[in-house]
């Protein structure tokens, strides 16, 4: 899925956009650095690690509990904010 994402915004904003898979702990630095408070990088990073093990999944498909609505496709979001990826 990811590399269909990259993909996808790469024709969006005409130049090659490449996914780098990092672990737990490179995600982790990478968000310290970014300003964020450790407890708080970790909480993110956990998220991540539930979203890809599919916590995201199985919520989805409980119809009582549906968290995303509506029919826009990644590739009409990225149509519509091109401006925040392209140089």
């Amino acid at each position: 899925m990811d590399l269909q994402v990259a993909s996808i915004l790469s024709e969006v904003v005409g130049r090659k956009i490449t996914h780098n898979k990092l672990s737990g702990e490179q995600q982790k630095a990478v968000l310290i650095r970014a300003g964020l408070p450790e407890k708080f990088a970790a909480f993110m990073v956990a998220i991540q690690e539930d979203v890809a093990a599919g916590l995201e999944e199985k919520l989805i498909a409980e119809e009582s509990s549906k968290i995303v609505k509506g029919k826009t496709t990644i590739r009409e979001f990225f149509e519509k904010n091109k401006a925040t990826w392209a140089k």
